[in-house]
């Protein structure tokens, strides 16, 4: 196991620092020869938030991708409406505007 991450359902692993700080890493990369571990298929989340705090922030957009053999065979991407205006620099970074978010599902309330 890489040092810097923890494995996550022993598929896995979560980086928590360094350039792959929050991404997961398939274990078929990491242990690719070793013990014979091979995983070939896996699904990547990404989400997209109102900013950087976790316990205050809103989800913007879904995005999953589902990956066999190197090769992404389904995707998912949806816009979430986060009841709330977004940042300029939100905007900046994803791409995302109000606008894109109005019309929009919610999640929850």
């Amino acid at each position: 196991m890489l040092p810097e991450c923890r494995l996550w359902e022993n598929a896995s692993a979560i980086c928590e620092t360094g350039p792959g700080r929050g991404y997961l890493q398939p274990r078929s990369v990491r242990d690719k020869g070793k013990e014979g571990i091979m995983i070939n298929s896996y699904i990547a989340i990404d989400l997209e938030t109102t900013g950087l705090e976790a316990k205050l922030e809103k989800i913007t957009e879904i995005a999953a991708l589902r990956v066999t053999d190197g090769v992404i065979t389904d995707r998912l991407v949806t816009l979430i409406n986060p009841k709330r205006k977004l940042g300029e620099r939100i905007t900046e970074l994803t791409g995302i505007t109000d606008e894109m978010v109005a019309d929009a599902p919610p999640i929850g309330r």
